[in-house]
């Protein structure tokens, strides 16, 4: 019995110890393997550090990049099929473009409408040439008979008076009938005038009742995305899938929310520092540009995690940049205590060296070995500058020794 209990310990004895080395092993490896700038004769420092180490922000919120404006269309089957998709991807759509219609009987009847205004128009002209031309008849035939009335007033002979009064009573009686016939011409016109009015109110109404079966657009945008065979698909996939998306990227927005405690800390207008989730290197400039005074409706939702906080929708207005996020990227807004240090890149004084106005020079460590870059900057205070050109935030920058050259390498 005490020998099984002797071997016993020694078993636990002996993994232990097996433990430990191997514990000691793995943490020897990641301490060879991980750049240690605290054993480097080099003082190392990146961008990112120095500028947190000066813009410690008072409040952080996590938020997502959205658009403008977006819009998401789906197929009506109740109003018919799809016939004619006026847009195309990559298209710039203006409020109130058409963007597709639908086939239905509505656009015979519109036709028809248009055909009968259409046909009426040309009775019209026609009306009014053939009161032209009758009109015209009437002058020539009064100008002949005031002709004859001269001649005859004028004449001598009784012989050639009687002929020309014989001659002048059938004229009138032309006359009359001519008058008679160029104002049932002016009638006629007036006739084609009334039925055309109609016809053109009738083809209006035609044509409101077309536009319901032609989709507009209800912005400005960019056509993002057409789901070309979604017309051929059964009516249940046309309900549940969108056809189209319009997005308006002209601006970009950030939204999230902010709780009860930290309401007060985001005010209108108040200039933001935004990082990218995925890469903390990437930031962008915003302001604060609308906080509700109303908590949100979902904050009962089960992944809130605490229902029995009130939590402010909020809204950030980016700045526009030379590189703009996506939507839908994921972000931390920081709120800093002083609004000019929003998206500012800074760096301590010492890292600097050949000093030439607003320009100077750095030692930057790229793969492994310095390199010497020119950079830009503003005054800050005495200890640091803001850089405005040529760095980045995850750039690592060593300070300029008589050690550091070109080439050397850093580790």
């Amino acid at each position: 019995m005490k020998r099984i209990k002797k071997n016993k310990w020694k078993t636990i004895f002996m993994s232990t110890l097996v433990v430990l080395i191997v514990s000691y092993g793995g943490y020897r490896y990641y301490k060879g393997n991980k750049p240690d700038s605290s054993n480097s004769p080099f003082e190392i420092r990146t961008v990112e550090e120095m500028t947190e180490s000066y813009t410690k922000p008072n409040l952080t919120l996590s938020g997502e990049v959205i658009a403008k404006n977006s819009q998401k269309i789906k197929i009506d089957s109740t109003k018919g099929q799809v016939k004619d998709i006026k847009v195309r991807e990559g298209d710039t759509i203006k409020n109130g473009q058409e963007l597709f219609s639908y086939a239905t009987e509505q656009q015979l009847k519109t036709k028809e409408a248009t055909y009968s205004k259409e046909e009426k128009e040309r009775q019209l002209q026609a009306a009014r040439t053939t009161a032209s031309l009758k009109w015209e008849s009437y002058n020539k035939k009064a100008t002949e008979l005031e002709e004859l009335k001269t001649k005859r007033n004028n004449s001598t002979d009784e012989e050639e008076k009687k002929a020309l009064s014989q001659e002048i009573k059938t004229l009138e009686n032309d006359i009359e009938m001519k008058y008679s016939e160029a104002l049932s011409g002016d009638n006629d016109i007036v006739t084609a005038e009334a039925e055309l009015k109609k016809l053109t109110e009738f083809e209006k109404v035609e044509q409101e009742r077309l536009s319901y079966d032609v989709v507009t657009s209800d912005g400005e945008g960019k056509v993002t995305y057409i789901n070309q065979e979604l017309p051929k698909l059964s009516q249940e996939k046309k309900q549940e899938e969108t056809f189209m998306e319009i997005v308006d990227q002209t601006e970009l927005y950030v939204t999230g929310k902010v709780n009860e405690f930290d309401r007060e800390k985001v005010e209108l207008n108040k200039q933001v520092e935004l990082v990218d989730r995925k890469n903390p290197s990437i930031r962008w400039k915003g302001k604060v540009v609308q906080i509700a005074n109303l908590g949100s409706d979902g904050d009962n939702k089960k992944q809130e995690d605490n229902p029995n906080v009130t939590k402010y929708p909020y809204k950030i207005l980016l700045e526009k940049s030379d590189k703009m996020p996506i939507i839908g990227t994921h972000v931390y807004a920081n709120f800093l205590s002083n609004d000019e240090d929003a998206g500012k890149m800074i760096v301590e004084k010492k890292f600097l060296f050949d000093i030439k106005g607003k320009t100077a020079s750095v030692w930057k460590v790229t793969h492994g070995k310095a390199t010497k870059e020119v950079i830009e900057f503003k005054e800050k205070n005495n200890d640091a500058v803001e850089v405005t050109k040529n760095m980045a935030m995850a750039d690592r920058l060593v300070n300029p020794t008589s050690e550091v050259k070109e080439g050397v390498e850093i580790k």
